[in-house]
């Protein structure tokens, strides 16, 4: 089949998908109509008790069985400008030059496009097509939890392909991953007399998937709040009486703010200042558009102590965040990471959210174990959740061969196989059938897990002229 005829109705079914409503946790409108997809076309689906959904796609006269796997839901990340509702609004998407990107929202072509190539495959008539199970997955994005709860015997097929990865060639590993949830509860207090009020806000910073971006160097919103609160709760004793920064657990924070009292705003606004110069600086080459404001504002509501205050920009600036450590084998593959996510301290409530990686187990729990440390010495409760398996690379297997094989004759060189450190739900999923042969492609895209997500047209096409050969050659009589 010519790419460009496949691109275009690969694409066409992309923009169905954008326009139905898929965060993490409430994916029911894209459910419902991926399985009117199904019925439409006749197309065995079921739905398990976690929520994931299996089309099974028979082909008369085929002898191997293979599943694409994707997951329906999608990162909800916007600019602070943009008026959108990611439960009930549809994505819009906009072509410009040749990509594909959203007005002011992500895309959600990870993992939207890799469903519409895996559903095209459906509809393709291909020589040598092998029976296919069309597995997508649901709230993949916040912890792999459809992956983790996928019925044991729903899958069938001897071999899977993963349509969730987003530049390589092809993916024959991942990092494992956590997610940790700090807590504390801090006395209000009344706002002392004779304070002022001042708002601090933190943006223009680029943000991008904790996993696949964070070796880049990027700037953190919820890191540097603590930075400034911790500067601002110092000589000046200001008292905080709101924060929230970051968004998703997978996205590196682009934006936060708080509001702190104190008793004098006009130095409170020149340490504030001084560090914004100084995070500028440090962060000049890869964030150079951050923008850190601070204005007066209204006295409402109650305040913690500043004493509080200290204590909750320490352990902003105290748990790890970034690349802990690099695979010995690969010193350019980032092994162990730590992303300080999402927090938010309301009504004398405070919480923190921090999404661990690793492929290796030990590393992983020795990361943990700093992390408990260091709430154990603030004074900070926390748990460690969702937790799910890295993918080990399997050798070589005939997937893999005939995958290269494919791959020359659409691209005309040999593919590069990498193991990354972003998480794919291939681990949970070969634990759970330890004999599948499993690899993981997709289309090209960029800026995932933020407003700048985009992806290249062309590459739709050209993913599925690799997909269809790997599925031909899966099927041929012939082999290699």
């Amino acid at each position: 089949m010519k790419s460009e005829n496949a691109q275009e109705r690969i694409i066409s079914i992309f923009r169905e998908i954008s326009k139905h409503p898929r965060p993490s946790g409430h994916e029911e409108k894209i459910l419902e109509w991926l399985k009117g997809f199904a019925e439409k076309q006749g197309w065995d689906c079921r739905q398990d008790n976690t929520g994931n959904i299996l089309m099974k796609i028979n082909k008369e006269g085929a002898s191997k069985t293979v599943c694409l796997q994707t997951h329906c839901d999608m990162v909800c990340e916007k600019t602070p400008d943009t008026e959108h509702d990611f439960f009930n609004d549809p994505i819009e998407v906009i072509e410009e030059g040749g990509w594909l990107r959203a007005n002011g929202t992500t895309l959600g072509a990870d993992d939207g496009l890799g469903m519409a190539i895996s559903l095209f495959a459906g509809l393709a008539e291909l020589e040598n097509k092998p029976n296919l199970e069309l597995l997508i997955t649901v709230d993949e994005e916040r912890g792999m939890t459809g992956a983790q709860g996928l019925d044991d015997n729903i899958l069938s097929a001897e071999y899977l392909i993963n349509l969730d990865s987003d530049e390589s060639d092809f993916i024959i590993g991942c990092a494992g991953g956590e997610r940790t949830e700090i807590t504390s509860a801090h006395e209000l207090k009344d706002i002392p007399e004779g304070h002022q009020a001042a708002k601090v806000t933190i943006g223009g910073l680029k943000g991008g998937h904790s996993g696949v971006d964070i070796h880049l160097g990027r700037a953190n919103a919820v890191v540097l709040a603590g930075e400034l609160l911790e500067a601002c709760s110092g000589g000046i004793a200001s008292r905080l009486v709101s924060l929230s920064g970051g968004s998703a657990s997978n996205a590196i924070a682009r934006d936060a703010e708080f509001v702190v009292t104190a008793e004098d705003i006009d130095t409170l606004e020149c340490v504030v200042e001084t560090e914004r110069d100084r995070i500028k600086h440090n962060f000049q080459s890869s964030d150079p558009d951050i923008e850190i404001k601070v204005q007066e504002t209204e006295l409402h509501g109650k305040c913690i102590t500043s004493q509080q205050t200290g204590i909750i920009a320490k352990l902003l600036t105290s748990v790890p965040n970034g690349p802990v450590s690099y695979r010995t084998d690969m010193p350019k593959v980032v092994e162990s990471s730590c992303n300080v996510a999402v927090c938010s301290l309301d009504e004398g409530c405070f919480s923190l959210t921090l999404s661990q990686r690793s492929s290796n187990t030990k590393r992983l729990d020795m990361l943990n174990a700093s992390i408990e440390n260091t709430c154990s010495r603030l004074g900070f409760e926390c748990s460690f959740k969702a937790r799910y398996p890295g993918w080990e690379p399997s050798g070589s297997t005939d997937l893999l061969s005939r995958a290269e094989e494919a791959f020359q004759k659409v691209s005309g060189r040999p593919p590069e196989m990498e193991i990354i450190h972003a998480g794919l739900e291939c681990g949970i999923i070969s634990r759970k059938y330890p004999g599948m042969k499993i690899i993981s492609m997709g289309p090209e895209l960029k800026g995932i897990h933020s407003p700048e997500e985009k992806a290249r047209i062309s590459s739709a096409g050209e993913c599925f002229g690799v997909l269809e050969g790997i599925l031909q050659n899966i099927e041929s009589p012939a082999g290699l």
